[in-house]
């Protein structure tokens, strides 16, 4: 059975039998149909954590670190070894003498670990991270400038058809009010149903303005106003 993070960058596979095997679990009958799973003890199973995040670590540390104080890999890889070694250090004083507390100093650096492994991978990743994080800022920023044109044309095509329209009927002249979107929008390179929109959505633009100037006009003036 495998899960997979959304865009699949992650993946989980269950072991098979033979692997789990390999790794020291066993599966162990304990009455009826019931099976428990057995294996490598506490002490070890930590002991292959550290070893694998040693690993991890070791081979981030770069030949050329930075050494101005820059968090780069380096930094953040030997973050993660001192933490080790602390996890080692109190785990082994624990194991001397259980009431000394250094337990939970194991815990509390572990508890550290996971926030330090997190930085190696933000930095692992910082230049890609950082340019898919332009381009949306870009894509967003563009589709404002879109945005904004757009509803300046749809004002512009609606101002103009309210001047033709009132001139229409002040000539008498017979033309539905579409038929008058339609060839608006037609000198902009608009089909019939764009030009359409774009008109109703500027003259609700205009309409929202008239209603918000109205609205400030009426409004009863305050000392600061008056003076």
């Amino acid at each position: 059975m495998m899960s997979c993070s959304p865009k699949e960058l992650i993946q989980n596979t269950s072991l098979t039998p033979e692997e789990m095997a390999q790794v020291g679990i066993r599966s162990e009958h304990i009455g009826g149909g019931v099976f428990q799973l057995r294996g490598l003890d506490v002490r070890q199973k930590i002991k292959n954590v550290i070893a694998f995040w040693r690993r991890i670590a070791e081979a981030h540390i770069e030949d050329s670190p930075a050494t101005d104080g820059t968090l780069d890999r380096t930094a953040a890889a030997k973050a993660i070894l001192y933490r080790l070694g602390a996890i080692e250090c109190f785990l082994a004083a624990a194991e001397r003498d259980g009431a000394s507390g250094d337990l939970y100093l194991a815990v509390y650096h572990s508890l550290l670990l996971s926030i330090e492994g997190h930085q190696l991978t933000v930095v692992h990743n910082e230049t890609a991270l950082a340019a898919q994080e332009d381009s949306i800022k870009g894509a967003r920023h563009a589709g404002m400038l879109r945005s904004a044109k757009v509803g300046s044309r749809n004002r512009e095509m609606a101002q103009e058809y309210q001047k033709r329209w009132e001139l229409m009927r002040s000539q008498g002249r017979k033309k539905s009010k579409t038929a008058l979107m339609a060839e608006i929008g037609a000198a902009r390179n608009l089909k019939r149903r764009a030009s359409i929109n774009a008109i109703e959505s500027g003259l609700k633009e205009l309409n929202r303005d008239e209603s918000n100037f109205s609205a400030f006009r009426g409004a009863p003036c305050t000392a600061a106003q008056t003076k």
